[in-house]
């Protein structure tokens, strides 16, 4: 869904909202003017370490483009405060096959409460409304148990296990 020109996804208690460069670009200065773009607060606990590993990555692929189109990052922010709580989303566009990898992370005070589950559940849905997705795959530690769960609860299949990780994946129904 689009208002007044951006992508972003309503759930019951968050807005999803696809990162930007200029967002990206902030974030990686610690430039606290990053929260402007959206509104919305900073949180002591976000970016954690894992998103702050993969920024370099996510402003080199948003350089290149005018708008998310929302096959990158997206932010989780919560309605309630409007801090963000997570972020999640796709690393690239879909393959020749149609394919996208999904993933996702939650701050800590705000996991086991369904806020998890409530976003990823809408990227999925978001993804598979776009016309080239047909598979949607995944992975999680071999030691990850809320995250298999997840996954799992989502309709995902495991489809195999390596020393580290779980994969799984989730075709379209058509």
């Amino acid at each position: 869904m689009r208002t007044q020109g951006q992508l972003k996804i309503e759930t019951e208690r968050l807005l999803l909202m696809p990162m930007t460069y200029k967002f990206v670009s902030r974030m990686l200065e610690d430039d606290i003017r990053a929260y402007d773009e959206f509104a919305i607060k900073p949180n002591t606990e976000w970016p954690n370490v894992d998103i702050k590993e993969i920024m370099p990555i996510l402003k080199e692929k948003l350089s290149n483009t005018a708008a998310p189109d929302g096959f990158l990052a997206w932010v989780f922010i919560d309605k309630a405060n409007g801090c963000i709580i997570g972020d999640g989303g796709f690393k690239d566009k879909p393959n020749s096959s149609g394919q996208i990898d999904l993933g996702y992370g939650t701050i800590y005070s705000k996991r086991r409460q369904g806020y998890t589950f409530e976003a990823v559940q809408a990227l999925v849905k978001w993804a598979f409304s776009q016309k080239n997705v047909k598979e949607i795959t995944a992975d999680c530690l071999i030691n990850n148990d809320a995250s298999y769960n997840l996954l799992i609860k989502l309709g995902m299949i495991e489809i195999k296990r390596d020393n580290e990780f779980i994969y799984f994946s989730l075709k379209t129904s058509e």
